[in-house]
This record gives C-alpha cells, sequence and structure tokens, in this order.
C-alpha cells in the first residue's frame, strides 16, 4: 500500500536527519533501558521502582528474555510502573497481538536507529495520531522510525478493545501506537519518535508525562 501524498517529504529528513533521532536520552530522572548488554541483571533493578521514572524495553531477541523476566516485568507494571517496547513480535508477553504492518515500495526501509545496547533495522514513515487520549489532544501527525519485522513488514499491533489507540499508519489498520492499562501501571506500545519534525516534542513530553512511575523521586 502506498502512503498518502502528503508524508512523501519526511524521506529526505530521515536520509538527512537520521542520526538525530531522539527518544529517551533528554528524559529528566533516567528510564531503566533493558537492553541485550543487562537483561541477566534487570530483575533486582525493577524492584526498585523509585529509581526510575518508567522502564523501556529495547532487547533485540525474544529468546533472551525469560519466563522469570517476564514475571518481573508484569509485577513492575502490576504495582504502578509504566513500560514501553517497540517491537510487536513482543506484543504477547503483554497480552497484545502481533499485526505487523506490510508496506512495499517504501523508499526510506533499510535504514538503521540506535536501539537498546545497539542498533535496529526499519523505516522513516509518517503516522497520524488518534484522538480519545489525553496524549493524543492536540497532536495531528509524527515522523517516526517503525522496526523492520521481516521483508515488507515493520512493527504494529492489533486493535483491540483493551487498548488506547495513539498512533496509525494511513492506509493501515494495525496501529503504530497504543496503551494497555494492567494493574496498576501501564504499558506503552510506541514507535521511535522524530522529535524536531510535525508534533514530535510535543507528543513525547504528553507521553512522558503521562508515563512517569508516581513513586519516581528525582535526586536533587
Amino acid at each position: 500500500m502506498k502512503i498518502k501524498t502528503f508524508f512523501t517529504i519526511l524521506i529526505a529528513f530521515f536520509i538527512i536527519c537520521l542520526p538525530a533521532f531522539a527518544d529517551e536520552e533528554q528524559i529528566e530522572g533516567q528510564p531503566l533501558i533493558i537492553s541485550d548488554e543487562n537483561i541477566n541483571t534487570i530483575e533486582k533493578h525493577l524492584k526498585d521502582m523509585e529509581k526510575y521514572p518508567f522502564a523501556v524495553l529495547q532487547v533485540t531477541k525474544k529468546e533472551l528474555i525469560t519466563k522469570s523476566i517476564i514475571k518481573s516485568i508484569k509485577e513492575y507494571v502490576n504495582n504502578g510502573g509504566t513500560i514501553w517496547f517497540y517491537d510487536s513480535r513482543f506484543a504477547d508477553i503483554f497480552g497484545m497481538k502481533n499485526s505487523p504492518m506490510e508496506i512495499t515500495g517504501l523508499e526510506t526501509k533499510g535504514i538503521e536507529a540506535e536501539y537498546g545496547s545497539g542498533k535496529m533495522i526499519g523505516a522513516g514513515i509518517g503516522v497520524v495520531a488518534l484522538k480519545g487520549s489525553i496524549i493524543t489532544k492536540g497532536i495531528r501527525r509524527l515522523a517516526v522510525f517503525v522496526i523492520s519485522t521481516d521483508e515488507n513488514k515493520y512493527s504494529a499491533i492489533k486493535e483491540e478493545e483493551n487498548l488506547t489507540p495513539l498512533l496509525r499508519v494511513p492506509t493501515q489498520k494495525s496501529l503504530v501506537g497504543a496503551v494497555k492499562e494492567i494493574g496498576k501501571g501501564k504499558v506503552i506500545f510506541k514507535p521511535l519518535l522524530w522529535e524536531k519534525q510535525y508534533d514530535g516534542a510535543s507528543f513525547q513530553r504528553k507521553l512522558i508525562r503521562y508515563s512517569r512511575n508516581p513513586k519516581f523521586k528525582v535526586e536533587i
């Protein structure tokens, strides 16, 4: 499927400005980044909720996440924590359904973005914000990076009643952004953002405020 014409100008931005993809690095009180590098020690950190505003899952291989780690992540969320994840192949961990978008003829595919302790291959693309959430109020469109899950397929989840939809690629049914409340906490599926284009910075600020763990204490 072809992307709506008003997003074609994004190609130049992604090719020229890709290294400037900014996501977690400017947050006051750094989130807990769960990566390939620290996955084996992450369980003890998830118990220290007061140290982190939220957690971010950036593991490149699902097999690295053991049943014990999944249990710790779920306990963290149930107790009031928030976790972000980007790769829809991990969706079932949180009771969501992987539903990758199939898009051919995409000129920005095959590019790389920093991800956890390494990089991931994906594509730059334009998305629209969906109404119904305080996160997307006043937000119209974003430039994002979606992870490649297979040939011409990109990270997305199925829209379901237990989710609050946030972002969608025009002409696609699957979601590239959504929130699910679990226990006292939240799980947020999202793409990486290009903050300097369209409503990226505003969306990111809203999302961070929404995600902050109420038990988090900023060290002065």
